[in-house]
């Protein structure tokens, strides 16, 4: 820990961004950065993840604020389990680095014309075209539209399937207990993660309080029913897929498949899951708004109180549409997982933004835990 005594004039235009521990000249001691017109402190010592509080303590507290605690789950918990397999985040990047699509290609300037790095978007646009130029200039060589939508769809099927383990057993039994462990401690998860993970472990070690909303009939699948659920893919996930007017979920139990192999079939057949990996916050608040099911979700994560920790994501640009969910939400108590020092000022924005959002019937207040010290898999 790097610790000095300066004043704040002094140190201003340096520190204007660095976030740290002060001490007010009534002696009282405060977190954030220096205002530009305020002289009445002095640092103290610059902030580390070592002055935060342990996910335990942090935790301690919250049962004693009283009311529900939930999870919101990021890329982080998965990556706790195998960062080899989790560690992909931009399909686009990974299509580009693998050459699928070379930097000056047409399928490139696509991306970037259309402005989005959603791949379906693109994939449905170039077969738009295709059609639009069967009718218009039947003489038009498609060829190299057809690779390129072949080339996109093969990728999207690799890096969803090849990376994610097999089956449910994959997963180590002493792994799957601490996990369930972890996660019993919440009465509500949500999650950013479209990965079957958590509801693995959930459906591994009987965890039956986080019911999903899915239930009912006598097909292959069963049908989103409305019915509270406490296990929320915030972003859809691999094993939820549209079925006409009804949101289906792929099981094992009525198929004896594994879901892996029928998330494989579908994505063969140009049937996409319910989820969403790539694009801007707008782009993904548009995909919520427009589908049933994900609205639902996002819904949920507006309306419940209480208290709701943060671990694995720090709610980047692309994820703003979840932080001014919870911002404009009902949570009392906000819970934020810090993994490194270089979180530390996004941490504490998100951590002002959500207690400037208090309001005369709800006092909102917002702590910072080292998220280093949460070990979901043991």
């Amino acid at each position: 820990m790097h610790c000095r005594v300066a004043t704040c004039a002094q140190n201003i235009q340096k520190r204007e961004l660095t976030y740290g521990k002060y001490i007010e000249n009534n002696g009282n001691i405060c977190y954030g950065f220096p205002k530009k017109n305020n002289k009445n402190y002095v640092v103290i010592q610059d902030l580390n993840t070592e002055d935060l509080l342990t996910f335990e303590d942090a935790y301690n507290e919250a049962k004693e604020q009283g009311g529900k605690i939930s999870v919101l789950l990021g890329n982080g918990f998965s990556m706790a389990y195998d960062a080899r397999r989790f560690s992909f985040t931009n399909l686009l990047e990974s299509a580009k680095t693998s050459g699928i699509i070379p930097e000056d290609s047409e399928l490139s300037h696509l991306f970037a014309n259309l402005q989005t790095s959603d791949f379906e978007k693109v994939i449905k646009t170039l077969e738009d075209g295709r059609l639009v130029t069967q009718i218009y200039q039947p003489l038009f060589n498609n060829e190299k539209i057809n690779s390129d939508i072949k080339s996109l769809k093969k990728h999207l099927v690799a890096v969803i399937t090849n990376n994610h383990p097999d089956k449910s057993t994959d997963v180590p039994e002493r792994k799957s207990k601490k996990c369930a462990e972890f996660l019993d401690k919440f009465d509500r998860v949500y999650t950013l993660n479209y990965d079957l993970l958590a509801y693995w472990v959930i459906l591994q070690n009987n965890l039956t309080k986080f019911t999903d909303g899915f239930g009912g009939g006598d097909e292959d699948f069963v049908t989103f029913t409305e019915n509270q659920h406490e296990l929320i893919f915030l972003h859809g996930a691999l094993h939820i897929f549209d079925n006409f007017t009804e949101t289906i979920k792929l099981t094992f139990a009525r198929t004896g498949t594994l879901l892996k192999t029928q998330i494989y079939r579908k994505l063969l057949n140009d049937v996409y899951p319910v989820f969403i990996s790539e694009g801007t916050s707008d782009e993904k608040l548009e995909k919520i708004r427009h589908n049933y099911y994900l609205n639902r979700c996002y819904k949920a994560l507006r309306s419940k109180k209480g208290n709701l920790f943060v671990f694995g994501t720090m709610l980047k640009s692309n994820d703003e549409h979840i932080k001014q969910g919870i911002i404009k939400g009902k949570f009392t108590n906000l819970y934020i997982g810090v993994w490194s020092e270089a979180e530390l000022p996004q941490a504490y924005l998100l951590k002002e933004e959500f207690e400037a959002s208090s309001t005369d019937r709800i006092n909102k207040k917002a702590i910072l835990y080292n998220a280093k010290t949460v070990k979901p898999w043991g």
